[in-house]
């Protein structure tokens, strides 16, 4: 049987291994590939795998592929794939939980140190002319708030030990979780979390329970001058809420690489104090070598009838 496998994913194609994975596929006439970014029609009705991105895939899209077997997300975020119609269908779900960890805790750490050094506001004056020395802060001098402890929030806290915070701090649903070798961690609840300290950086995923988690009257909490990263989902977030925090100057900068949404052109844009990046915390090679190796490997398991490597958990 020849399968018909959408790539659906944009970026997809920056591995080399993986885009030769498919194309032997093809060639062997076990496959068609067709690219959803392609001008002509993509064949609904035929398509069997998914390679996916962050793209949408809710009951109205997944309706219009009633021979689809396998959607298989690039990473780990599932906010935008209706899991429950997908198990009421017998639609398996993989994703790849372990490629992006490093590259998404490794940004987390450099967009922390911009933030404390303000790096990109001395960048934007130089640029204006101006020759200006603004005072910042080590890491010594801040409590860290790390809101999730799963993979790459535990490894944000491996990383960030290493700097020797004030205190690192985590909120996290589960308490049992080992924690990295030699780091001294307090535990606390989500609105303590936010009144103790000077920086909290997001690593939870996005569900209907916590859309816009950080709202205002969690903001509102942050000492005066506080900082903000999100590397995790756009929307748990209340942008609005945000605007006005860093408007009134009750934070003194965030760091956003993702948003409600994408592309995003938004007032966080205006802010010279707001780092935005767009949604590249994963963008290394190797992460995307990883993701893609791990999405196409998975995906051709399932067409193939055997047993997928990182099927997606049923209690997520």
């Amino acid at each position: 049987m020849q399968h018909t496998i959408l790539i659906g994913s944009s970026s997809f194609g920056m591995s080399e291994e993986a885009v030769q994975m498919l194309t032997k596929q093809v060639a062997l006439g076990r496959a068609k590939v067709v690219h959803r970014s392609d001008s002509s029609p993509v064949p609904l009705l035929d398509i069997t795998g998914i390679i996916a991105g962050t793209e949408l895939y809710d009951k109205l899209s997944l309706d219009c592929m009633p021979n689809l077997k396998v959607l298989s997300r690039m990473g780990v975020g599932l906010d935008h794939i209706d899991l429950d119609y997908c198990a009421a269908n017998g639609i398996t779900v993989t994703y790849t939980p372990y490629g992006p960890t490093q590259s998404v805790a490794q940004m987390t750490i450099g967009l922390m140190i911009a933030l404390l050094r303000n790096m990109h506001m001395s960048n934007l004056d130089m640029r204006r002319g101006k020759w200006i020395k603004p005072l910042g802060r080590q890491f010594s001098e801040v409590s860290i708030g790390i809101l999730g402890f799963g993979r790459i929030g535990s490894e944000v806290v491996r990383l960030l030990s290493a700097f020797n915070p004030k205190r690192i701090y985590v909120c996290d649903i589960d308490l049992t979780k080992e924690r990295p070798l030699g780091t001294s961690l307090g535990f606390l609840g989500i609105e303590e979390l936010f009144r103790r300290c000077d920086l909290v950086s997001l690593h939870i995923p996005l569900g209907k329970e916590n859309f816009h988690l950080i709202d205002a009257d969690l903001l509102e909490l942050m000492k005066p001058g506080s900082l903000l990263v999100n590397t995790s989902r756009g929307a748990l977030i209340d942008e609005d809420a945000l605007n006005h925090a860093l408007t009134t100057e009750k934070l003194s900068g965030a760091a956003i690489d993702v948003f409600e949404e994408e592309p995003y052109d938004g007032i966080l844009t205006e802010f010279s104090s707001v780092i935005c990046t767009p949604h590249v915390s994963s963008m290394t090679i190797t992460a995307r070598d990883n993701m893609e190796i791990g999405a196409v490997t998975d995906c051709l398991r399932v067409l193939e009838n055997k047993q997928p490597i990182n099927e997606v958990p049923h209690e997520l």
